[in-house]
């Protein structure tokens, strides 16, 4: 079947008009929530911005695993504490780590941060039957401890510092090897 020129217009506008439609009801949408649209997230530099179920929903999900990592993470915070002032330091799933603190940097510190928080030293360490790491970040934003329990019931940490470069910029690395305590 062949179009006549007004049948093509009619299509055309028609089309238009829908695409137009949908674009202004996902913007709607859109601005409902309090992120920041895609083009004041590459004006701002942060383009490593996140978005999922926190670990404070996942308790709710499964409450019998959340309460088995937070008293194992408490449990590694509490020895930490007695070797390092941790006490007044933000305790999160290391899963939240971008929801805590990434999302409001910017992409060359992120890019920087992703770097150490997925070290060869953390990849040498972690082992089948280990739980979930935890993570301590301190009261200025500037450092983070990475840790876990081990499957034999041991625990180790990792710290992951910052340091302010002559830029002005910030740049994370691991500062040492894996500790066990």
């Amino acid at each position: 079947m062949i179009f006549s020129k007004d049948q093509w217009v009619k299509w055309f506008v028609l089309a238009l008009g829908s695409l137009i439609f949908l674009i202004v009801l996902t913007q709607i949408g859109y601005a409902g929530t309090n992120r920041d649209s895609y083009l004041e997230r590459v004006k701002e530099g942060k383009l490593y911005y996140n978005v999922h179920p926190s670990f404070a929903d996942e308790q709710k999900m499964q409450p019998e695993v959340a309460e088995k990592l937070l008293t194992s993470w408490n449990g590694v915070a509490d020895k930490l504490n007695s070797i390092i002032s941790v006490k007044d330091w933000k305790l999160v799933s290391s899963g939240d780590l971008d929801l805590e603190l990434t999302n409001g940097l910017p992409d060359q510190e992120v890019s920087t941060f992703n770097e150490a928080l997925f070290s060869d030293q953390r990849k040498s360490e972690l082992q089948k039957g280990d739980l979930y790491p935890g993570a301590l970040i301190s009261p200025n934003e500037d450092r983070v401890i990475l840790f876990w329990e081990k499957f034999d019931g041991s625990a180790v940490y990792l710290h992951i510092d910052s340091k302010t470069d002559s830029d002005g910029s910030r740049t994370w690395f691991v500062n040492g090897e894996v500790s066990r305590i």
